[in-house]
Parts: C-alpha cells; structure tokens; sequence
C-alpha cells in the first residue's frame, strides 16, 4: 500500500528536507509541495491524498483553515 502526502509549507528549508526524507521510502509517494493555502486547495481538488502535513502558519491563510476545508 501507498501512502500519498501533500505538505505544506513555506520554508524551502522545511519542504526541501522534508521531501528528501519522504521520497526515500517507497511506501510513501509525495504527490504535492504547496507553499500556500491556494496552492494547497488546488492540489486537494485534482488529486487523492491520503496524508497532509501542514505547517500552521502560512501567508495566505493559516494551516488550521486547510485543515477545515479538508
């Protein structure tokens, strides 16, 4: 089985190590990299995610709103 994850997140640092990590294991498929609730939303309308990793403070919107449109 495979887990897809969406993270959100506006530090590259964060999104880049992050994403280093996951992709390392092949159970976990990383489907998206947002940086903002928009970006988010978007990838949430087109694909199946199982698992969002959301950093709570973002520049649109905070992470808590995602989690409410989830």
């Amino acid at each position: 089985m495979t887990v897809r994850i969406l993270h959100i997140d506006d530090h590259p640092v964060v999104l880049d190590g992050l994403e280093a990590g996951l992709t390392q294991d092949a159970g976990l498929l990383l489907i998206g990299l947002a940086t903002s609730c928009g970006e988010a939303r978007s990838i949430l309308a087109s694909e199946a995610i199982d698992v969002v990793l959301v950093d709570i403070r973002l520049p649109d919107l905070s992470g808590m709103d995602v989690c409410r449109h989830i």
